[in-house]
């Protein structure tokens, strides 16, 4: 490694280690139209994800919840980046980075600081901390009631499309939809969708939940 390569290695070390310290998203929406659910038991790692929408774009992102330092940070640039887009720029944005931790650069466009975790591709069961955020993402529009563009679900080495279901504001819908999610991003092929627990103050809206497989004690933190 060149020494231009260790610097920008050592910038983007400091870029993640900003987002795990200082972590966007956290605070409350006023407003949820869709939230989900997400666990990582290889390394412990939680997502409580929430969305607000104005018609077809991404008013708010709130994500709170538990994990290292890579799943904490790819939370936080997911929820710096996607307010301002559409949803099918959001499902874009999933889809690249889902390329990202498969060894492919990201394609041309405005991505914020996701390029700051294509190292982690290197190192396979990072990659679910990296790509738990994004898939509990997907639930959560699906349950809302927003299905990927059909260029995204022919993205590059993915298997399938997240769950889908319709259900409106306040409601759960009566069916359990499957995700199927391309296997080496390590995502359970089921994701249920759960009632809302109102006994926690949980704002009204459809609700997902996506758990990734452990593999073994290796990689736990």
């Amino acid at each position: 490694m060149d020494r231009s390569e260790v610097q920008l290695d050592s910038l983007y070390r400091e870029v993640v280690m900003d987002h795990y310290r200082r972590p966007r998203g956290r605070e409350p929406l006023a407003r949820v139209d869709a939230r989900a659910h997400g666990f990582n038991p290889v390394c412990g790692d939680e997502v409580h994800l929430a969305v607000a929408l104005d018609d077809d774009r991404i008013e708010g992102v709130e994500i709170q919840g538990r994990g290292c330092a890579i799943c904490t940070a790819s939370g936080s640039i997911m929820a710096e980046l996607l307010p301002g887009r559409t949803i099918s720029e959001a499902h874009r944005a999933a889809a690249a980075f889902r390329g990202l931790m498969h060894g492919e650069g990201l394609p041309d466009g405005d991505w914020g600081d996701l390029e700051a975790l294509e190292g982690v591709c290197r190192f396979v069961v990072r990659v679910k901390c990296a790509m738990l955020p994004w898939v509990t993402l997907e639930d959560a529009l699906a349950a809302g009631g927003s299905e990927p563009p059909e260029a995204t679900t022919e993205a590059p080495d993915r298997a399938g499309t997240p769950a889908s279901a319709r259900g409106g504001s306040g409601s759960v819908p009566s069916a359990s939809p499957r995700a199927t999610i391309a296997q080496n991003d390590g995502v359970e092929p089921a994701a249920r969708f759960v009632p809302s627990d109102a006994s926690q103050g949980a704002p009204p809206g459809p609700v997902g939940a996506a758990v990734l497989p452990g593999e073994g004690p290796e990689g736990q933190e």
